[in-house]
């Protein structure tokens, strides 16, 4: 059980890179990253103000949940220079913990998770 809880954390690790990849490639386009309201959606369709050079979807297919289930939390940038943070709870779904309960993020304010 634990082997497979430890791929589960693979599994959320690539995802999250391939959202952040999806992230800034539509930055290139729109030239912003999603507000804490627009949140990954954004990905999937455009908000009014960035219609016209929205060039997505970014992802080929519907927005995916983590591996054990939860949507992925997203937190915009901290500075107008800054990436966003994306990131699940890991396996308990409460912030913190170690092992496969730990929080994965990639992104400006989750450098320090693993």
């Amino acid at each position: 059980m634990e082997q497979f809880d430890k791929s589960k954390a693979v599994t959320a690790r690539a995802q999250l890179r391939s959202l952040e990849s999806a992230l800034m490639s539509m930055q290139l386009d729109i030239d912003r990253y999603p507000t804490n309201a627009e949140g990954l959606s954004l990905l999937q369709s455009p908000a009014a103000d960035v219609a016209e050079t929205w060039q997505g979807p970014y992802l080929a297919a519907d927005l995916p949940k983590d591996p054990w289930g939860r949507p992925f939390i997203y937190r915009e940038p901290q500075t107008p220079v800054g990436r966003p943070a994306i990131g699940t709870l890991g396996s308990d779904g409460s912030e913190g913990g170690s092992g496969t309960a730990r929080d994965i993020f990639v992104g400006e304010t989750g450098a320090g998770a693993q």
